[in-house]
């Protein structure tokens, strides 16, 4: 019935009419701390699901509704002793890096070509030359009682990237094949048969700083530190792709939670989200020129006067020089540089050659290549095997060639240590660096990511990276088009196609990154992104919709055009999708908009949700938002003052039906998960604050099926419950979150009651984490009590003249339809202070107390009511009995006159 109720509370309709009193939320398990908790969905398929929980500074996942934890092990790292030749059985269950003596105890593998050792702050430093790496092991001794135990390795990477190898030898990978571990936090779990070996190494020739690793011995969860306040949860939003989700927050830098593969479901990595070539803001903001002290590697930034603050660190800088200058160190066969643009006519087309040791034998031959028209097809142009500084013309006048330098497969002695640089004074190059320190308001120390063109020379062709605590960083991120979307800060940025990782603007063709200014009005703090069937942008003050065109093109650089579609502006949480829908909170937090695309006119149409029930949104507003798919669409908004508010949503059928689910405590937080039943229903949690003994405890709570909530054997309604199973017994234990609490239960297929002559469902008050049955029984499920209560609307009825709403009238009699409902499962009135039972009697026969109605369609029965221009009818169902209510009928009668 169209605007049924004005109450609705705990109990969930469904699109084709019923309602039950809902399922309960099991208890599933208190949040770090029982601190402030935000849940992001991990879903690499439905049948490979976690949930990740974030509280104040840290994270941890859930898998199966469990912890992932770790077990506590007795091994320990040997030390290497660096004076012989074994590995000392001194030991460490921890490898930090204050002073060299510590390095030291890593076995040093280095290449030829890479270099590891002690650096100032406490870090292992890590530096190949791009083809040989810097390789450090470690020994792990597993003594018996340890063999087939999961091990646990915390690994802090401090900049760079480091490879992880794990093996059952030295330089093995029986247990981890090359695992690329990015600048953050690592939790990386194992399980050895024996003694096994850490290996790290690093191939790039810009440093990696290794902050510590430490193996696991303590039991308990896995907990990885993040950069994630308890203040910053409301803002954080994440975006899944395969084992990744990138997660944007207003003011804090963008990371990765990484799953280190399906293969590996309990090790998790939170990383830094840190591409390499872009995005940057415009040329030159200084103004300022910059310089760098060297091409490759790891260099000084200055800049001509003070530009720089601390909050540079982490910033990219992109430069172009005047004149072209590459430079390869040579430590390895088949060893080239990068190329430089040979063009123009006669002298103009000289560049120089510079070979310089430190080691040269001569028997390592230096080959210069050329490659007609694009760089690629290389071929010998000539050859050295002495230092010396020579200049070359190449005679090919109004041809672009490309040239580089370097030792091909054979050619090198492995004795020599030399450098090949090629010079031209036309041209330019474009390089990127990362600046990492602050040293001054002239100087910053950095990484170059892509080799620059020219060394000790200022330049004004720079551009800043758009992302740094100095500039900001994107507040929203989602996957559109191929594309990794973030936006904040009055822009939008995407990735190239199908490269989430690469923002170079430079590259050309409609694959390339996008880059875009999202224009007037308030905009500066993007609150979420949306992939319909356009990309939907939810600013402060508008909605707006990113288009190619109306013909729905794949969005370009040249091709992106922004309109708004709806000015109501939105809240600071997230939009969900409901198939080619989205659904929004406005800027209020207390209405909810609904943006369908509307083919005729090709835009997105608003339309406002609360319209029917304009206050379900106070006190207070929503504050957080998840979507539920099965059994029905339902999405379920949590309210400021802790209650859940669902909005049962079905467009084909026109259903747009609000009800409220309430609980003793404060819902903070929902999250849902495909389901892993059958028949098929999404898992939705609840986060509860609860009060327990006078202290605040947040637990997660899981919404029991609704074939769970039927009055089968295993029926659970109760709120925080838990399920025991056992051999017959009166003492039900498991019940430790819930100390002090009074508790309904079902046991064996019933409920118990207070007395014979009260067939109110009896409390049982918890006490030592159990409680004590009257009768013993084998299966029992415990929990909160709880109401359901619905009340109709004015009842616009039993009028012959006039205006019904006014008229005095009367609920005389009610007949119901039921199903799975419990023999005092649903009492019934026209108010909730004088509410009866149904029938005890039924053909002439007393219905057994404990009965289940699989079906329910008898006669009418009298409400004791009275006359009242306002009468109403008034349904309430109890935890732990079920109720489904298919339909009803009301006898109204009504008094024309007064």
């Amino acid at each position: 019935m169209a605007l049924s109720a004005e109450t609705y509370d705990n109990w969930m309709p469904r699109v084709m009419g019923s309602m039950m009193l809902r399922p309960g939320l099991q208890y599933v398990g208190s949040t770090k701390g029982n601190g402030q908790a935000a849940h992001l969905p991990f879903i690499f398929n439905p049948d490979d699901t976690a949930l990740v929980e974030l509280t104040d500074g840290y994270m941890r996942v859930r898998i199966d509704d469990t912890i992932i934890t770790r077990p506590a092990v007795t091994s320990t790292l040997y030390r290497w002793n660096s004076g012989g030749s074994t590995w000392d059985t001194s030991t460490d269950t921890s490898s930090t890096f204050p002073d060299a003596t510590e390095v030291g105890y890593w076995k040093d593998n280095d290449e030829s070509g890479g270099t590891s050792a002690y650096t100032s702050g406490g870090y292992l430093s890590m530096l190949g030359n791009g083809t040989e790496a810097a390789i450090r092991d470690r020994k792990v001794a597993v003594s018996g009682a340890n063999i087939g135990v999961e091990h646990a390795l915390n690994i802090v990477i401090a900049r760079g990237s480091v490879t992880l190898r794990l093996g059952s030898t030295e330089g093995g990978d029986e247990y981890l094949t090359d695992r690329t571990l990015r600048k953050g936090q690592h939790s990386i779990a194992l399980t050895p048969q024996a003694d096994f070996f850490i290996r790290l190494s690093h191939a790039e020739d810009i440093t990696a700083l290794v902050d510590s690793v430490t193996l696991q011995q303590a039991a308990g969860d896995m907990e990885i530190p993040t950069p994630w306040a308890a203040a910053n949860l409301q803002y954080v939003r994440g975006e899944q792709s395969g084992d990744v989700i990138f997660v944007a927050c207003d003011g804090i830098a963008p990371k990765r939670i990484e799953r280190q593969g399906a293969s590996s479901p309990r090790s998790w990595s939170v990383v830094d989200y840190a591409p390499d070539d872009g995005p940057f803001l415009s040329l030159n903001t200084g103004p300022v020129r910059l310089k760098v002290s060297a091409l490759t590697g790891d260099v000084t930034l200055t800049a001509e006067k003070p530009f720089f603050k601390s909050t540079n660190a982490g910033s990219l800088f992109r430069l172009t020089s005047a004149g072209q200058q590459v430079t390869k160190r040579i430590q390895a066969q088949n060893t080239f540089s990068d190329s430089i643009r040979v063009t123009g006519i006669g002298t103009g087309r000289v560049f120089s050659i510079e070979l310089e040791g430190p080691t040269f034998t001569g028997t390592t031959v230096v080959t210069l290549q050329r490659s007609v028209g694009t760089p690629g097809d290389w071929t010998d142009v000539t050859s050295y095997t002495a230092v010396q500084t020579v200049n070359y013309s190449d005679t090919l006048d109004n041809q672009i060639i490309y040239y580089r330098i370097g030792v091909k497969t054979g050619d090198y002695t492995a004795a020599d240590d030399l450098t090949a640089t090629l010079t031209f004074s036309a041209g330019s190059i474009t390089g990127v660096v990362r600046a990492n320190e602050y040293v001054s308001s002239t100087e910053m120390s950095a990484s170059v990511l892509t080799d620059l063109g020219k060394a000790d020379e200022y330049t004004s062709d720079w551009y800043e990276g758009a992302w740094s605590p100095r500039r900001g960083y994107p507040s929203a991120v989602c996957l559109f088009d191929g594309r990794l979307f973030w936006a904040g800060k009055d822009s939008i940025w995407g990735s190239a196609s199908d490269l989430f990782d690469d923002f170079n603007d430079l590259d050309e063709g409609d694959q390339r990154t996008i880059k875009k200014s999202l224009g007037s009005g308030p905009v500066d703090s993007i609150n979420w992104l949306m992939p319909l069937l356009h990309l939907i942008i939810g600013a402060p003050g508008a909605a707006i919709v990113a288009k190619a065109s109306s013909f729905d093109e794949p969005l370009t650089q040249t091709k992106f055009g922004l309109k708004p579609v709806s000015n109501s502006g939105t809240a600071m949480l997230p939009a969900v999708r409901i198939d080619s829908s989205g659904i929004c909170v406005s800027r209020s937090t207390s209405r909810v908009t609904e943006l369908s695309y509307d083919g005729g006119s090709y835009t997105y149409v608003p339309n406002d949700l609360t319209a029917v029930i304009p206050e379900i949104g106070l006190p207070g507003g929503f504050i957080r938002v998840a979507v539920q798919r099965h059994p029905d669409t339902r999405v379920h908004f949590v309210r400021a003052d802790g209650t859940a508010c669902i909005l049962l949503f079905d467009k084909i059928e026109s259903v747009t039906c609000w009800v409220t689910a309430s609980t003793d405590g404060l819902i903070e937080d929902v999250v849902v998960l495909p389901g892993d039943d059958t028949p098929e229903e999404d898992r939705v949690y609840y986060l509860v604050k609860r009060t327990i003994n006078g202290a605040t405890k947040r637990y997660l709570e899981r919404w029991a099926l609704e074939s769970q909530a039927q009055g089968y054997a295993d029926n659970r309604i109760g709120d925080s419950g838990v399920r025991w199973t056992g051999s017959s017994t009166t003492t039900i234990t498991g019940l430790d979150h819930l100390e002090g609490k009074a508790v309904v239960v079902w046991q064996d297929g019933v409920c118990p009651t207070v007395s014979a002559t009260d067939d109110t469902p009896k409390t049982y008050t918890v006490s030592g984490g159990s409680i004590t049955l009257d009768t013993a029984a084998t299966a029992v499920y415990a929990g909160l009590p709880y109401d359901a209560d619905w009340m109709t609307a004015k009842l616009a009825v039993a009028s012959q003249a006039g205006a019904p709403l006014t008229q005095r009238k009367i609920a005389k009699s009610l007949a119901v339809v039921l199903a799975d409902t419990h023999a005092r499962g649903l009492k019934y009135g026209q108010d909730f202070d004088h509410l009866s039972g149904l029938p005890r009697v039924e053909g002439e026969k007393v219905v057994d107390p404990d009965y289940i109605w699989r079906s329910y369609d008898k006669p009418s029965f009298p409400i004791d009511g009275t006359w009242d221009s306002d009468a109403r009818i008034c349904l309430r169902a109890s935890a732990p009995r079920p109720c489904t209510v298919l339909g009803l009928v009301m006898g109204i009668e009504g008094h024309d006159k007064g």
